[in-house]
C-alpha cells in the first residue's frame, strides 16, 4: 500500500499463515489465496501466488483436501 514494497518472504509468510488458517475441508486455491492478498493491498498475479506457494513446500488445492481425510 502506499508504494510500499513487500518482501517475497513477507508474501510466503503471509501465504502459510492463510493456508493453516483456512478451512481444512474446503482449501483456499491459488485464485482464493490472491484475492485475500489483494484486501491486504498485497497485488501479486495467480501464477506468482501459485509460484510462492510451491515454493514453500505447500500442496495445491485438490492436494491439501486430500490430505486432510
Amino acid at each position: 500500500e502506499n508504494g510500499e514494497t513487500i518482501s517475497k518472504t513477507a508474501i510466503k509468510n503471509r501465504i502459510k499463515e492463510l493456508v493453516d488458517q483456512e478451512n481444512k475441508a474446503k482449501p483456499l486455491s491459488d485464485n482464493e489465496l490472491m484475492k485475500k492478498l489483494e484486501e491486504e493491498g498485497i497485488f501479486i498475479k495467480r501464477r506468482t501466488t501459485a509460484k510462492y506457494r510451491e515454493a514453500i513446500h505447500l500442496l495445491p488445492t485438490h492436494l491439501r483436501k486430500r490430505s486432510s481425510k
